[in-house]
């Protein structure tokens, strides 16, 4: 989940949201579940060995 979310937030030209990345997958994942995920701890993101947690997003 964290890949498509990287990748929406960075080839997106209008304001990201969960809703509009839901779409953009045809509903394959629900936006529901990406709130969740990105309300969640970042170690259930498995970002302890990534650069954001190393700059301080943890």
């Amino acid at each position: 989940m964290l890949d498509i979310h990287t990748d929406y937030l960075i080839c997106s030209f209008r304001q990201a949201s969960a809703t509009r990345l839901a779409r953009l997958l045809d509903h394959e994942i629900a936006h529901d579940s990406v709130t969740r995920f990105l309300s969640s701890e970042p170690s259930n993101k498995m970002m302890a060995g990534s650069a954001w947690y190393a700059l301080g997003f943890r």
